[in-house]
């Protein structure tokens, strides 16, 4: 066993293991599929866009803030967490309208109402997964035969 895990250069290991944990990661996370049926809907807006990022030659926001008021009249603030959303730069503007769904036994546990699907994000994850995975098995055959 050991003269098998020596064999295989670490390279492949790495490309190989890395395509398991995105397939795993798409496969047997779980959505918000159970949040947008039992949560309530409300409206909020977006409080805060920070960019993380010194160098000016990107726009890519790093934490989004949403702001929305629960049925009980709390206030809830909170970074959004997109899951398998894809969020892309500029995508949300700093005081815009947003709907947003939470769980009314946890408000801050929240997420927005998007036309986009999950499964667009569980593609992504598939794909490079398995992308990661067969450079892996390719690198590891290339380097036996």
């Amino acid at each position: 066993m050991r003269e098998i895990i020596e064999s295989i250069p670490l390279q492949a290991a790495i490309f190989f293991f890395m395509g398991i944990i995105c397939l795993a990661v798409a496969a047997f996370t779980s959505g918000n599929k159970l949040l947008k049926q039992k949560g309530i809907h409300v409206d909020g807006i977006i409080y805060s866009v920070d960019g993380g990022s010194t160098v000016n030659v990107s726009n890519v926001k790093d934490k989004i803030v949403v702001r929305f008021l629960t049925e009980k009249q709390v206030w809830i603030t909170g970074p959004l967490r997109g899951g398998f959303l894809i969020f892309y730069s500029g995508q949300y503007k700093l005081g815009e309208q947003v709907k947003v769904v939470y769980d009314p036994e946890n408000p801050a546990n929240f997420i927005l109402e998007t036309e986009q699907p999950e499964l667009l994000g569980r593609v992504v994850f598939l794909v490079v997964g398995i992308i990661l995975g067969t450079v892996g098995v390719y690198q590891y055959l290339s380097s036996h035969y």
